[in-house]
This record gives structure tokens, sequence and C-alpha cells, in this order.
């Protein structure tokens, strides 16, 4: 977290924008304003509001599956396979991200993006040979 501070802080000071925390404010009375009208609806007995199924289980998904679930499932796997195979996996990851996104979403890469894939694609075929040339060789 400090580290974090220290950088933003230097980031401003490059910017020559200076440091100034005015957002962190506006930020906090807007939280507070909103936990200010819940508890008031509490109370009032209007909480939660008709038709909200929709909103929590858009929560409920968001926390158990894409947050809670994710974890599970990596560290299940990072149980059971070698470090190695784990972070070539890993590694993969925006890869299967730009697939999901063509096949669900409809969206293309640009020039870049085919660059960065190749260039991905490229170092985890040669990690993974290399990897299967020194079993062989260990084997002998």
């Amino acid at each position: 977290a400090m580290f974090s501070l220290i950088l933003v802080s230097l980031l401003f000071s490059l910017g020559g924008t200076g440091l100034d925390f005015g957002f962190v404010n506006g930020i906090s009375s807007e939280i507070t304003s909103y936990a200010s009208y819940v508890q008031h609806e509490i109370s009032s007995g209007t909480f939660p509001p008709a038709n909200s199924g929709k909103a929590f289980a858009a929560i409920l998904w968001t926390g158990w599956v894409t947050c809670a679930y994710t974890i599970y499932a990596q560290s299940f796997g990072q149980r059971r396979i070698p470090p190695t195979d784990a972070n070539l996996i890993y590694s993969m990851q925006p890869l299967f991200s730009a697939l999901f996104a063509y096949i669900l979403l409809g969206e293309t890469l640009g020039a870049f993006g085919y660059v960065g894939a190749a260039l991905i694609g490229s170092a985890l075929t040669i990690v993974a040979l290399s990897q299967s040339d020194g079993e062989s060789e260990i084997e002998r």
C-alpha cells in the first residue's frame, strides 16, 4: 500500500498537477450519503426495493462465482500440478480472455493484439518444448 501511495505521488508530481486528493473527499461524501439513504429506507420498511431480485442475483454472482470460486479453483489446481505447469497455464490468461471476448462478445483484436498473442504463444511454445526436451534427457 505504501509503495502504491508513493508511486501515485510520484506520478502526480511528474505530471506537474501536484498532489491533490480532493477526489477522496468527494467519494467519501457519496458513500456517507448512500449509507444514510439505505439506513433511512431500512428503518421506514421500504428496503429492499421492489423488483431488486436481479440486482441481488448479480451481486451474488459477482461475489461468489467471479471472485470466491475462481480463487478456490486456482488454489485447487495449484495443489495438484507442478508450479512450472501452473505458471504456463496462467500465462495463457490473455489468450483465453481474447478468445472468450471474441466468442461471447464478438470483439476483435487490432494489429498489436495479434502481435502480442503471437509473442505469448511463441514464448509458451518455446518453454513447453524446452521442458519436454529437459525431461527426456533426465529420463535417459
